[in-house]
C-alpha cells in the first residue's frame, strides 16, 4: 500500500499524500499548508496513517506527529527532521537525508527550518508554527 502512495507522489501533481486503513486523501498545497490545516482541523483520518511527502523538514516533521501519523516516506528529508520523528516512534523511509531544508531559490534555509531548529520539542514547535502561520496570513492581507 505504501508504494502506491510514493508512486502517486513521484507523478509530480501532489504535494503530499496521505493513507489510512480505508483512505487515501491527495494534496496540492505549497510547503505546510496541508499538514497544518489538518492539525487546525483535526478528525480521526490521520490517526496512525502513512504519509508521503516531498519534503520533510522539522515544522513538518512536527506537524506529522502532532496529527497522529506513524509512518512518513519523503523524497528529501532533514536530519533534525528524521531525528524527530524518529523520537516520536514514526517509522521514517526517505530518498535523501540533507542537513536542512532550504528555500525555494537555494539561496537560504527554508524560514520554518531555520525558525524551529533551536526550537525544545514539538508543542514549541507548532507554536512558532502557528506564529509564523499568523504574521504570513496578516502579510497577504495587508498586500491586498
Amino acid at each position: 500500500m505504501k508504494e502506491n502512495i510514493i508512486g502517486l507522489l513521484r507523478l509530480g501533481i501532489y504535494s503530499c499524500i496521505i493513507m489510512n486503513q480505508t483512505e487515501i486523501r491527495k494534496f496540492w498545497q505549497p510547503g505546510i499548508m496541508d499538514l497544518y490545516r489538518l492539525h487546525l482541523h483535526p478528525d480521526l483520518f490521520s490517526n496512525g496513517a502513512t504519509i508521503a511527502d516531498k519534503v520533510i523538514g522539522i515544522a513538518a516533521a512536527a506537524l506529522i506527529i502532532k496529527v497522529g501519523i506513524k509512518k512518513a516516506y519523503a523524497e528529501v528529508i532533514s536530519l533534525p527532521a528524521a531525528k524527530l520523528l524518529r523520537d516520536a516512534n514514526v517509522e521514517v523511509d526517505y530518498v535523501q537525508m540533507v542537513p536542512v531544508i532550504e528555500n525555494k531559490r537555494r539561496t537560504d534555509w527554508c524560514p520554518l527550518e531555520k525558525l524551529c531548529l533551536s526550537a525544545q520539542g514539538i508543542e514549541e514547535i507548532i507554536s512558532l508554527i502557528e506564529k509564523f502561520m499568523l504574521e504570513n496570513e496578516i502579510k497577504n492581507i495587508n498586500k491586498k
